[in-house]
């Protein structure tokens, strides 16, 4: 009498069958399909992730006071505006950190904390660095 170690070994079914990894067709029915659900309208199990895409933000050259700031604020205006930096807190701290030397000094007389804390650094600039008009820089 046969035994049940005699008899050949069956693999389970999961085992036997590979994985679906692309477009099913709209072929019959086949074993395949049954055993997946798969319909006519199939669309891939296996989803393609979108790229994901880093911008390098631009940094401001320094300023350290030794030429015009009225080209300066046009240079760091066209930074700020390529790495769509809007606020004016972000600008304002932005450019504390790329005065350096005498330019620093004019951090003194401002209030960093200040809602007009960047024109109030661009007006300290102008007067000590460039030429202003009756309003300051603009």
């Amino acid at each position: 009498m046969p035994t049940s170690a005699d008899a050949p070994k069956q693999e389970p079914v999961a085992a036997m069958v590979a994985p679906v990894t692309s477009v099913i067709s709209a072929a019959p029915s086949t074993a395949a399909n049954v055993l997946y659900g798969a319909t006519a309208s199939a669309v891939p199990l296996a989803a393609t992730p979108a790229p994901v895409v880093f911008k390098q933000l631009q940094q401001p050259r320094t300023y350290n006071g030794s030429t015009n700031c009225r080209d300066y604020k046009a240079h760091f205006e066209r930074v700020h505006q390529v790495n769509n930096s809007n606020t004016a807190q972000d600008r304002a701290q932005n450019l504390t950190l790329a005065l350096e030397g005498p330019a620093t000094d004019v951090l003194k007389d401002v209030d960093e904390s200040a809602p007009n804390a960047y024109d109030q650094i661009w007006q300290q600039l102008g007067r000590r660095f460039g030429h202003t008009d009756a309003s300051g820089m603009q």
